[in-house]
């Protein structure tokens, strides 16, 4: 989970992140010039940044941005500028200056430096403290592949350029470097492309929770409506029960309700009906907190569906060839009662203990953080070593100058850090001064 103040750089990160997979696992471009970094991506349209100028830091006089992740076994490092003058012309796209890749299972680095663009060299590769300079088969480019994946597949060691190690115009230590390598080099992008597929991000921004008799099928706009437009689109039914059971579990602990029903209108427009006290209410008449919940249910278990093979629950152990869906969640606690707030971090838990759904929360709410810590607690680790290894949350503490940092859990669900002023305090501090103010201090 991401907490911390307005403008602390939460939803940069959650975005920041989207752009970046968008990125690695869709950039498309001639081999013939340096690859593209969009913002209109296919994985990153509800991100709404769409443009290099709305992407960068509204206070900077810098024109670059950089992102950092790792994923496995690889850390990546990629920066991003515009040729172009972004305030008399703006785009949708940026220039890639380079692109920065480390194994950390080899050790091996490469670095792509794109502004000096030449097809005689691919990469400078750092192994062992030792630099090479390393061809790059032309012949090699797919338009099957990303373009960060065609780049590690068509590195090739046939060819060596100047290295302040080796005199590779010595034929011995040039066939010695290739019997070394080229295997090596292989088996890095195999599993880099591997890495990258496995991710799979859906996003669940902030949104408006329309109060509707009818929600149009159509409506793109409205996201209540697109979400029950692609939940019915699932076929989720109680034949299907991964997706009907979880909806139904939660929206009786949610609103107390037993079952739901969608009613289609002359085939452009939903009824979304909850049963409760044996009587079916339409949605719109359980008020905003309810849309919220069903909103959220159906697009989880949307993406159960989705992702669920052969009727089998999803195993973040299956294999190492398993789609891991990752879900971004933006402020989940709107119109929620605190009691219900608390609840959400039950709900996100038993869809990743469950279905093996991954989540990046972006949140507001001390009360779905402190559940957090009693879940911890109730979990009774043995050590911290056990906390560790099998802790399912990570909080981070997006503060108003500095870095982020993990909060760290102990065994019985403290934190080790401390929050600033004004999230965790602020009711006490409230409390405090009511005090002071009864008693004429």
């Amino acid at each position: 989970m991401f907490v911390g103040g307005n403008n602390a750089g939460k939803s940069t990160v959650v975005k920041g992140l989207l752009l970046l997979i968008d990125f690695l696992k869709n950039s498309k471009t001639a081999f013939s010039e340096p690859p593209k970094f969009r913002f209109d991506g296919l994985e990153s349209h509800d991100v709404n940044i769409d443009t290099f100028k709305r992407a960068l830091c509204w206070d900077t006089d810098e024109n670059e941005i950089i992102f950092n992740s790792t994923i496995d076994d690889f850390d990546i490092e990629v920066c991003i500028y515009s040729p172009k003058d972004v305030k008399k012309e703006d785009v949708a796209y940026a220039d890639v200056k380079y692109f920065k890749l480390t194994d950390n299972k080899t050790g091996i680095n490469f670095d792509f430096q794109f502004t000096e663009f030449d097809q005689k060299y691919g990469a400078t590769i750092t192994t062992q403290n030792k630099k090479y300079k390393i061809r790059h088969q032309k012949d090699f480019w797919s338009d099957d592949l990303p373009d960060v994946v065609s780049y590690l597949g068509g590195l090739t060691t046939s060819y060596f350029g100047e290295s302040n190690n080796v005199d590779v115009e010595d034929e011995k230590n040039r066939n010695a470097l290739k019997k070394a390598y080229d295997s090596q080099l292989n088996d890095i992008r195999i599993r880099f492309q591997k890495a990258i597929s496995r991710i799979h991000p859906e996003y669940i921004y902030s949104h408006d929770a329309s109060q509707k008799v009818l929600y149009n099928k159509k409506d793109e706009n409205d996201y209540v409506s697109k979400s029950i437009h692609e939940f019915y689109n699932q076929r989720i039914t109680s034949k299907s029960p991964i997706g009907k059971s979880f909806v139904c579990k939660w929206l009786r602990k949610f609103c107390n309700v037993d079952d739901y029903r969608i009613a289609t209108t002359q085939g452009v427009a939903y009824q979304f009906e909850l049963k409760t006290g044996g009587k079916w209410v339409n949605l719109a008449d359980m008020g905003r907190g309810a849309i919220q919940i069903v909103t959220l249910l159906v697009r989880i278990a949307s993406i159960i569906k989705k992702y669920e093979k052969d009727d089998i629950v999803l195993n973040i152990l299956m294999s190492d060839d398993s789609k891991i869906p990752i879900v971004l969640v933006e402020e989940p606690e709107q119109n929620l009662h605190p009691a219900l707030q608390s609840q959400l971090a039950d709900l996100f838990y038993d869809a990743y203990e469950r279905y093996g759904i991954h989540f990046i929360i972006e949140t507001h709410s001390e009360y779905m953080v402190r559940k957090t810590q009693i879940l911890v607690a109730n979990f009774h680790y043995k050590s911290e070593f056990d906390l560790v290894a099998k802790n399912p949350f990570e909080i981070y503490y997006f503060p108003e100058t500095g870095n982020p940092f993990n909060m760290g859990y102990t065994p019985k669900g403290s934190f080790i850090k401390n929050f600033d002023s004004g999230f965790f305090d602020e009711a006490v501090m409230l409390q405090y001064a009511l005090m002071k103010g009864e008693k004429g201090v």
